[in-house]
């Protein structure tokens, strides 16, 4: 089976299967109607289709009038209709309300989030916009997260309950597991919770809020996401060394995919000044039998450590990767002597 992506329109939205090998192209594939191309026009609901959303989810019926300014300010978009739906609750008059919208997608769509967030209690919404950094969240993880700015005075947990409120309410927030412990949110929902997010919160209180979302990642062995809101967190240093405290354990189990991943995340030159990162790099190399690679890991090592005082355990590393060099470099006496 090939997937053929090329030459695609902006508005787009294409997967193309074909049995044929090597894969068609694109006019070869629509000549013999084996194409099927979605188009954003395919995913916008008509009117009609709006008409039956409203009706079905929030029992109402609206004018022409406030059903054609509807569609004019959300072109269709099934998740600002979503979020009329919920900020229409607590309209004393729905068309009115409706009729009201301007601004287009990207104002109505801030001027809708406001009013759902208007209608929830000061603390829901703040666990709400607190939330939002997480791609995926669990009960434990909220009440870390969300957690008062006193970290030293003890909380009552609040997570599982603010999940199953998002579930009540259809807040676009979606399972992710059969055991309904991971959730996410709907991407859009928490672009807009994000943006809120910055301008209620300090850039100061938002980085200790995905510093506290690292630390209970790592706990809790989700090391990749760890790692990402350390970074987001500013903390370099700090994702540098979750990195390394968990490099051996990830090696010795044959992972040395996922540590390529983890170091992937970190920046280059940060890689590079850190002699537990570069052994971990020079692994990564062995299995992928590249010489030239491990060659440049153990120079640098040796440029920015003194071997009298560094680790015994990395000096090992270092002393199995020379003796590796000397021998593919057909030095064996060496290679025996490291």
């Amino acid at each position: 089976i090939g997937i053929v992506l090329e030459h695609l329109p902006p508005d787009c939205h294409l997967l193309i299967l074909t049995r044929r090998d090597p894969p068609l192209s694109l006019t070869a594939l629509r000549a013999g109607a084996c194409l099927a191309e979605i188009r954003l026009t395919d995913l916008q609901f008509t009117a009609t289709e709006t008409a039956t959303l409203l009706a079905t989810t929030a029992g109402l019926t609206i004018n022409e009038a406030a059903m054609a300014n509807l569609q004019r300010e959300l072109e269709g978009w099934v998740a600002g209709l979503r979020l009329v739906v919920l900020a229409i609750r607590r309209a004393v008059d729905p068309e009115a309300f409706l009729a009201s919208l301007h601004g287009g997608i990207p104002r109505t769509q801030e001027y809708l989030l406001n009013e759902v967030l208007v209608g929830l209690p000061p603390a829901d919404r703040d666990t709400l916009l607190k939330s939002s950094i997480l791609d995926r969240y669990c009960a434990e993880l909220i009440d870390v997260v969300c957690a008062g700015d006193d970290q030293s005075a003890p909380s009552m947990p609040i997570g599982q309950a603010f999940i199953d409120l998002l579930l009540r309410s259809t807040l676009f927030s979606f399972e992710l597991d059969p055991d309904g412990r991971w959730c996410r949110y709907h991407h859009l929902f928490q672009v807009l919770l994000q943006r809120e997010l910055q301008r209620t919160f300090t850039a100061d209180d938002i980085v200790q809020l995905h510093l506290r979302a690292s630390t209970w990642l790592e706990a809790n062995g989700e090391i990749a996401e760890s790692v990402k809101h350390a970074l987001t967190g500013r903390e370099e240093e700090l994702a540098a060394d979750i990195v390394e405290r968990h490099r051996r354990a990830m090696l010795e189990q044959d992972q040395w995919i996922t540590m390529r991943r983890w170091l992937d995340l970190l920046p280059t030159d940060l890689v590079w000044r850190r002699p537990g990162l570069l052994m971990a790099q020079a692994w990564i190399a062995h299995h992928q039998l590249n010489g030239a690679e491990i060659a440049s890991c153990v120079e640098q090592f040796e440029g920015i450590v003194d071997e009298t005082s560094t680790d015994p355990l990395l000096l090992a590393e270092l002393n199995y990767f020379r003796s590796f060099l000397a021998y593919w470099a057909g030095d064996g006496a060496r290679a025996c002597l490291l």
